[in-house]
């Protein structure tokens, strides 16, 4: 029992990760979820912008991700290492 809650639990923060790093950045809202019981297999979402949709299955994987990414041309949101110190030399500079 314990295995399965933790199974579902790092399912969740993947989903999780994935929709902070990539989708809520580009504008993609969660719209609804399959299932009657809110618990399908696919999350849709929806860009309120551009009305794009991306339907992401609950099993996300390595390759899914970055075909997911690829495919809808999504940025991440984390900063590239040695950002900082370039942004806080032009700061100094100018």
């Amino acid at each position: 029992r314990l295995d399965i809650i933790h199974r579902l639990l790092l399912i969740i923060r993947k989903i999780l990760d994935f929709e902070r790093e990539y989708l809520f950045p580009n504008g993609f809202r969660e719209t609804r979820v399959n299932g009657r019981d809110g618990t399908g297999s696919h999350l849709h979402y929806l860009n309120r912008v551009t009305h794009k949709r991306i339907e992401v299955n609950t099993r996300l994987n390595r390759e899914v991700k970055a075909r997911l990414i690829k495919e809808n041309n999504l940025m991440s949101n984390k900063k590239v290492k040695g950002a900082k110190r370039i942004e806080n030399a032009t700061m100094c500079c100018i």
